[in-house]
């Protein structure tokens, strides 16, 4: 009897122990996939659309403003394995001059500079106003949205990978060389916040083919010196914990066929919505900027959101480590500040523009104030000038009467 009874108990033994597993995985599953739904959207269409306050601009006219506008698109590559990314195109506003040749080289060809924005941003967002004016001064200017966002292909929507952009800043120098009206010996990348880190990036890996660039307020990454810490602490321990969850969860459950979580890219603390990367206190303190250079009306499917998993490859991205790969002798670099940033730090910039040893200016504003205003009309003027002075023909033309 007692040989029976120890038999029998060591052939339940594994199937206790399976049912225990059973039961702890099923917990932690749950756990993972219904716990930070209280946290974040299930679905894109649920995230907040706030309203723009731009009012809408009238395309350009060639006889009229001298500038001829065409919307473009162009294979951009990624790292994905999925089969249709190779037909993934990106999408963009191409400005060619029509009246100011002044920049013409022999061949009629055009320096051109090649822009696109800021973490989770389009380019209807505030980046026509720059592109307007370059084009004015007489360089060609190419602005497109990234994969993933805006009028350019990709799924999931406002999924972010910062990598991916740098791809599709290359992708974009690539489309911009196969113009017949562009100087290949001429290209210029513009980014701002986020993309200002980007730019910097793509001239590390670019060498030669880009010739200079503008890193508006770029995001650059905490510096070595930095307290780790004090980045988590800032953005509050619990919601880091809590972002960093969903970011794990929004993969699971896309391994299962189910839609990503998202997060809001800006909120206010306290707000009674779902979490968000950026909360307004802790930066500018009001989003009434940030909602001056978007769109009344607006173009595409844009939302206050990013996937949540697009944090586990944020964290890793620090600009400022590229730039030791930038050849200042091939490729002029202007930092523009703003005096009050609390979003990125000036700091970090002072540190690039040391180690680059390369042109800077400082405006007397905010991250958001750049876009608009008396700033706006400040800045545009600082960097024409740079782009002249770097991007001029060998032999010039006159501007047509």
């Amino acid at each position: 009897v007692e040989s029976s009874t120890t038999l029998h108990t060591q052939v339940m033994r594994p199937q206790a122990y399976g049912a225990l597993v059973v039961v702890v995985v099923s917990i932690s599953l749950g756990l993972i996939f219904k716990l930070p739904e209280q946290w974040f959207y299930t679905e894109f269409s649920s995230t907040p659309q706030p309203q723009g306050t731009a009012e809408q601009r009238p395309e350009p006219n060639a006889e009229k403003d001298g500038i001829q506008k065409d919307s473009v698109q162009y294979q951009c590559n990624t790292n994905s394995s999925e089969s249709v990314t190779s037909m993934w195109q990106c999408r963009g506003w191409l400005y060619t001059p029509t009246r100011e040749l002044s920049l013409q080289n022999k061949a009629n060809q055009f320096p051109l500079i090649i822009m696109a924005h800021g973490i989770a941003a389009t380019k209807d967002q505030g980046l026509e106003s720059f592109a307007l004016q370059f084009a004015k001064n007489g360089f060609m200017v190419l602005v497109f949205d990234y994969l993933h966002f805006g009028e350019s292909d990709g799924v999931p929507r406002q999924r972010l990978n910062p990598m991916q952009h740098v791809m599709d800043y290359r992708s974009t120098i690539k489309y911009g060389q196969s113009l017949e009206n562009v100087d290949r010996s001429r290209i210029a990348l513009w980014g701002t916040s986020y993309a200002g880190g980007h730019v910097l990036v793509t001239a590390s890996q670019e060498k030669s083919n880009v010739k200079a660039v503008i890193s508006q307020m770029p995001f650059l990454g905490a510096l070595p010196s930095e307290n780790p810490l004090d980045e988590l602490k800032k953005r509050g321990y619990l919601n880091v914990l809590k972002c960093l969850v969903g970011a794990v969860s929004s993969v699971l459950r896309q391994q299962f066929g189910m839609p990503p979580l998202y997060s809001r890219i800006y909120g206010h603390i306290g707000d009674g919505s779902k979490l968000a990367l950026n909360y307004w206190e802790n930066f500018d303190g009001s989003d009434k900027k940030w909602l001056a250079k978007h769109p009344a009306q607006r173009p595409n499917d844009w939302r206050n959101a990013v996937s949540t998993d697009s944090l586990l490859q944020m964290m890793k991205y620090k600009p400022h480590q590229h730039i030791q790969d930038i050849d200042t002798t091939s490729t002029k670099v202007l930092v523009v500040k703003a005096k009050h940033d609390l979003m990125c730090p000036n700091y970090r910039m002072d540190y690039v523009i040391r180690n680059l040893q390369c042109e800077s200016h400082t405006e007397d504003t905010t991250h958001f104030g750049m876009y608009t205003g008396q700033t706006f009309t400040s800045v545009i003027k600082v960097q024409i000038e740079f782009f002249k002075k770097h991007l001029r023909p060998k032999h010039t033309m006159k501007v047509l009467d």
